[in-house]
């Protein structure tokens, strides 16, 4: 098993292109790789469409997947908000590689039965196959996509992020073998020697107490506890700190809580969700995400301190547990949100990996929505980075 990750930025399109395939080539020994991952930012959008061309004719038998991304990360950096390519190549032998197109119409019903999701995606499910997914949030049931493959392929670890080159429906862009997409999922099967181990770490520490959802409609939440919501918000900023008031205007999301049981809320992990908008009339604050009535939430800020304390916990207990499992590669999948944003320096994330896992190629983007596993189910987080640390067994 082999991998290799690199970054070309400015110049135009074939100048960068023809760079980044180059050094790849060189950082894989010339061996062409039998998978090639590829993430675009909107500095390249007008040649988007050049992009399956360009890498096919480089690697003619590679399976092709990625999509376009707000920033990217490869050869040891992360950028964003500059034209930017990145490439991630693995010679994989002895694993079965497979790049596919998920149309989000084609997607099994709610009572479909798991043999349609396994012709969905081309594969069985015997030896435990994992999956690499990059949909397009705007045409793509990513809860529906999600729920199928974990009843269809328990096993599996899904791992991915939302493309994030556009905020518009059609115009965000996928990439599968010989053709670029404007809808639904670019996804990779991988199945033979090879595992995937996840870390899933999020920006945000918990504020005030642990809530229940007593009355909601779609995403708009009318009451917490029985009180009107807005003014559950209001008392929650009166009650924090100075230094929280100022980030609560900026920073603020919503963490739902992965518990039932009320008594372990506060200790048990949390999916968080945007905060869109205050209704201070009609007593309504809008999240990110259809809610449930009974459903135990906990408000969340921002922060790079704790989003960094996060990330370094999770990555030494991996290396703790797992000290003599050694990585070949790591795949990252960070949030618009977190990166030079939050940190104020560029590499953050990446960084943290090289720190406490040694050396190793790095590669991925910074996604619109972060998929990876978080108490028995594959999820979609916010303000996270969800890392894949690919290995031989």
């Amino acid at each position: 098993m082999k991998w290799a990750s690199t970054l070309a930025t400015g110049g135009g399109f074939d100048e960068a292109f023809t760079g980044a395939i180059a050094r790849l080539v060189g950082k894989l020994d010339g061996d062409e790789p039998d998978l090639l991952l590829v993430f675009v930012t909107p500095g390249y959008g007008d040649d988007y469409h050049r992009v399956p061309g360009a890498l096919r004719a480089a690697f003619p038998d590679a399976s092709i997947a990625g999509c376009a991304a707000g920033g990217v990360v490869g050869g040891g950096r992360e950028l964003e908000h500059v034209p930017a390519i990145a490439l991630i190549g693995a010679v994989l032998p002895d694993v079965e590689v497979r790049a596919v197109h998920i149309d989000g119409a084609d997607l099994p019903g709610f009572h479909a039965e798991p043999e349609d999701w396994h012709a969905l995606m081309g594969i069985e499910p015997v030896g435990d196959p994992q999956f690499l997914l990059f949909p397009d949030a705007f045409t793509m049931d990513i809860d529906a996509l999600l729920a199928g493959l974990d009843e269809s392929f328990p096993k599996a670890v899904k791992i991915g992020g939302l493309a994030s080159g556009a905020a518009a429906p059609g115009l965000n862009v996928l990439f599968v073998n010989d053709a670029m997409h404007r809808m639904g999922t670019a996804a990779v099967t991988l199945r033979g020697e090879i595992l995937v181990d996840t870390v899933v770490a999020q920006g945000c520490r918990a504020i005030g107490a642990p809530l229940a959802v007593t009355r909601c409609e779609a995403n708009l939440i009318h009451e917490f506890d029985g009180r009107p919501a807005a003014k559950a918000l209001v008392e929650l900023f009166e009650s924090l700190p100075e230094e929280d008031q100022r980030r609560f205007r900026t920073s603020l999301c919503l963490g739902v809580s992965l518990e039932s049981d009320p008594e372990h809320v506060a200790d048990g992990a949390f999916l968080i969700r945007n905060l869109v908008g205050v209704d201070p009339q009609l007593g309504i604050v809008a999240v990110g995400s259809e809610m449930r009535p009974q459903q135990f939430v906990q408000f969340h800020l921002r922060d790079a301190h704790a989003s960094a304390v996060d990330l370094r916990a999770m990555l030494k207990r991996r290396q703790d547990h797992a000290a003599d499992e050694v990585p070949a590669a790591a795949l990252l999948f960070s949030c618009l949100g977190r990166g030079e944003g939050l940190y104020g320096v560029p590499g953050h994330d990446s960084g943290m990996i090289v720190e406490h896992l040694g050396e190793l190629p790095i590669g991925g983007f910074f996604c619109g929505g972060e998929i990876g596993p978080v108490g028995g189910r594959t999820r979609v987080h916010g303000f996270t980075s969800s890392i894949a640390l690919l290995r031989a067994p």
